[in-house]
C-alpha cells in the first residue's frame, strides 16, 4: 500500500513510454526528461503524491539538479501556478488530461525560449495561456529551469515546427517571429 504523500514507479500513469520501464535514468533527451516530468507531476496531483520527490530524483540523475538548486521545487511552482490559473481550470486545483496535454505542448516551447533568451516572445506566449500577474511570477523560474536543462546538455532546439505553433499561439499577424530567430538557410 502507498503512503499517502509519496508515489511509487508503479503508480505512474500508463501514459509514458514503457521503453524508458518509468526509471528516470533511462530518460535521455530533453523532450523525454520534460515530458515525463510534466506526466509524473500531473499523475502525482490528481492521486494526491507529492511528486518533487521523484522530479528531485529525475533531475538529479540527468544533471539538472544538485545540492545548490532545486528545480524539482522550480518545476513545481511553476505547474502549479499555470494549472491553478488556468482559466478552464480554476474550480479544481489539479490538472485534467486537457490540461496534462497543454502543458505537455507549451512547456517544450516555453523552456527553448528561455533558453534562446527570447525572454519577451516567452512572456507573451505565457500571457496568452495564462493571467499577466502569474506570467510574471513564474516567467523568471521558467528561464532558469531552461537554462538549468542547457547546462545539463539538454538543449530544446527551436524548430520550425516550434515556430509555426508559437506563431499560431500568439495569433501572430503582430509579432515578426523572424526578428526573434534567424534560419541556418
Amino acid at each position: 500500500m502507498n503512503q499517502p504523500n509519496r508515489a511509487n514507479r508503479l503508480d505512474l500513469p500508463s501514459v509514458l513510454d514503457s521503453s524508458n520501464s518509468y526509471q528516470p535514468n533511462s530518460v535521455k533527451t530533453p523532450h523525454l526528461v520534460l515530458q515525463w516530468a510534466i506526466r509524473h507531476w500531473c499523475f502525482g496531483q490528481v492521486k494526491g503524491y507529492d511528486p518533487v520527490t521523484l522530479l528531485s530524483s529525475l533531475f538529479k540523475s540527468v544533471g539538472i539538479e544538485n545540492g545548490s538548486q532545486s528545480c524539482s521545487l522550480f518545476f513545481d511552482d511553476v505547474l502549479t501556478a499555470i494549472v491553478v490559473s488556468y482559466p478552464k481550470n480554476r474550480e479544481r486545483a489539479v490538472p485534467n488530461s486537457m490540461l496534462t496535454r497543454k502543458l505537455v505542448e507549451l512547456l517544450p516551447l516555453l523552456f527553448a525560449l528561455g533558453q534562446g533568451n527570447n525572454i519577451y516572445l516567452l512572456n507573451k506566449l505565457l500571457e496568452t495561456q495564462i493571467p499577466r500577474t502569474t506570467a510574471r511570477f513564474i516567467s523568471p523560474k521558467i528561464v532558469k529551469l531552461a537554462k538549468a536543462f542547457a547546462e545539463a546538455g539538454l538543449v530544446m532546439s527551436m524548430s520550425e515546427l516550434y515556430l509555426d505553433r508559437i506563431a499560431i499561439l500568439l495569433g501572430s499577424n503582430s509579432i515578426d517571429l523572424t526578428t526573434y530567430f534567424h534560419s541556418k538557410n
